[in-house]
Formats: structure tokens, C-alpha cells, sequence
């Protein structure tokens, strides 16, 4: 069987950090703090990791969907579906 290019894990094809940083300290990293101003995807990722946090969320619980979260939140689907992509 012939391999190609995209053989191996994702890891093996991943540019090396620069010295000095991990991916820890990147994940724990200090984030700016969340108030009534900040952007209202910003706000529902900071819920559902104090959720998380707090154990409010267990592991394999099942996400809520994008439109019971836009219910919840109030807010487009759209901007709902944009706090998944925030880090």
C-alpha cells in the first residue's frame, strides 16, 4: 500500500512551536475579563466554561443545539454558532 503526504497523525504535519511556548500556557492563558459590553458570542463561551468549571457540565454531556442556544441567549443563530470557534 502506498502512503502519500496525508499518512501519519495531524501532529506529525504540525509546524513545531517556537521555543518558549506551549500549548498549555496558550489553553491558560489569562483572558481579558467578560462584562455586559463584551460581544455576546465572547459572553456565552465564558458561560459554558464556568459551566464546565464549575461541573454544571459533565464529560459527554450533550451540547445544546444552535437554535436552543440562540433561545437561551437571545441572540442570532448565527452569533449562537460563532462561540464555538472562540478559544
Amino acid at each position: 500500500m502506498r502512503t502519500g503526504a496525508a499518512a501519519g497523525s495531524l501532529s506529525d504535519r504540525m509546524p513545531k512551536l517556537p521555543v518558549g511556548i506551549s500549548w498549555t500556557a496558550f489553553w491558560l492563558r489569562q483572558r481579558p475579563p467578560v462584562t455586559d459590553h463584551s460581544a455576546p458570542y465572547v459572553r456565552i463561551t465564558a458561560n459554558l466554561h464556568a459551566a464546565i468549571t464549575c461541573g454544571a457540565l459533565q464529560a459527554a454531556t450533550r451540547c445544546q443545539t444552535v437554535a436552543d442556544s440562540s433561545q437561551r441567549y437571545e441572540v442570532a443563530p448565527t452569533t449562537a454558532h460563532r462561540h464555538c470557534r472562540v478559544d
